[in-house]
């Protein structure tokens, strides 16, 4: 494993001369007659992950270089994979969390806005009813300066009526 941390691919036509297989060969490799070794490690967020093995039983032989290459694409395969398959799932959590969330301020029952340098970005329902739109889509993209403008143009409409049906003090909201 030691070997593996260093080395991109660990090949070893015979596993009784060479030194990094010593703790092996106390045991598992005569047990098992392997007498060859070519492996190649994958990784998972930049650490050891696991190993691709090619063991071989019988007299010791020598790697051609077209197997080397082809275990350390496999070991690269692994590690790609293995990254690829946690990416789609953080993905997922992150989506559904998203989702979550967005249902959580959709159905506060008060009005929300987010704004981001002036401008809305996100409107729950609620909002869009006090703004008079009761879309909160037509406030997304909306310059929150416009907005503003819109409600005091409403109220000074409001009091503009109240002022024509003869009372002279503004609407109370």
């Amino acid at each position: 494993i030691g070997a593996l941390d260093r080395d991109t691919l660990l090949i070893i036509d015979d596993v009784t001369t060479d030194l990094r297989c010593t703790e092996l060969n106390a045991e598992y490799l005569p047990s098992h007659g392997i007498t060859s070794m070519l492996d190649a490690p994958f990784q998972f967020n930049g650490q050891l992950a696991g190993v691709l093995c090619c063991e071989h039983i019988g007299e010791p032989r020598t790697w051609s270089n077209a197997e080397q290459h082809f275990v350390a694409n496999m070991g690269s395969l692994l590690t790609i994979a293995s990254e690829s398959a946690f990416r789609r799932q953080t993905e997922l959590r992150l989506r559904e969390e998203e989702q979550r969330y967005r249902s959580l301020l959709e159905d506060l029952p008060l009005g929300l806005l987010i704004i981001v340098r002036g401008e809305i970005v996100f409107a729950n329902q609620h909002a869009a009813i006090i703004s008079g739109t009761n879309d909160p889509v037509k406030l997304v993209g909306m310059k929150l300066s416009e907005l503003l403008l819109h409600a005091k143009q409403e109220a000074l409409d409001a009091w503009e009526g109240s002022v024509l049906r003869g009372s002279s003090h503004p609407p109370s909201k």
